[in-house]
């Protein structure tokens, strides 16, 4: 049986390359738009990020899972990147996203917004994001946050499925890609 340890922020330094490798495997998989110049987009991406935005899911010292946030001014993927991204060719993929994300409320000390959430597929069984989600259900009822979004495109049924089934309600929507909210100032741990 897996037993799966979940960690706030902060991770030990020498889990910082595997958190990198992860994502680096995640994005090249997921998005078929990725350059032709992956090394340059991926180092500037990764000095992007911060570390302690984010929830991570960890076996035996291995990376299962990662959920990163933007909460109070402070994001796990810094916007820099998604400037950065659009100089590479991906207009339209980032108009339709910068569109619909100027719909997106600030994050502020009420509202968390999820930036990414993904687990490796050889655990998609375990339910891991849900996990996620949960522990990032408790960790907003710390800080008296009352609303979490999240941004799904209409083609990733499964995240659009789960988001529905944990109670998110679709906020915006546009070109395929929709907000979802959830008021969780009445969730109990």
């Amino acid at each position: 049986m897996l037993s799966e340890v979940f960690i706030s922020g902060q991770i030990l330094n020498n889990m910082k390359s595997q958190v990198d490798s992860f994502l680096y495997d995640y994005y090249v998989s997921n998005y078929t738009f990725f350059p032709v110049d992956r090394e340059r987009v991926y180092k500037f991406f990764l000095s992007s990020l911060n570390y302690d935005s984010a929830f991570y899911c960890i076996k035996d010292e291995k990376i299962l899972g990662i959920l990163g946030y933007e909460y109070n001014l402070k994001s796990f993927i810094n916007i820099d990147f998604i400037t950065y991204i659009k100089e590479f060719g991906f207009k339209e993929y980032s108009k339709n996203f910068f569109n619909l994300r100027k719909n997106f409320k600030k994050s502020s000390k009420n509202i968390l917004n999820v930036q990414l959430l993904t687990s490796k597929e050889e655990y998609d069984y375990l339910g891991l994001e849900i996990k996620m989600l949960k522990k990032l259900f408790e960790f907003t009822q710390k800080k008296a946050i009352k609303n979490i979004q999240v941004c799904v495109e209409e083609k990733n049924s499964k995240f659009l499925n789960m988001y529905k089934e944990m109670e998110f309600k679709f906020f915006k929507s546009k070109k395929n890609i929709h907000i979802m909210k959830k008021d969780i100032s009445n969730f109990r741990v």
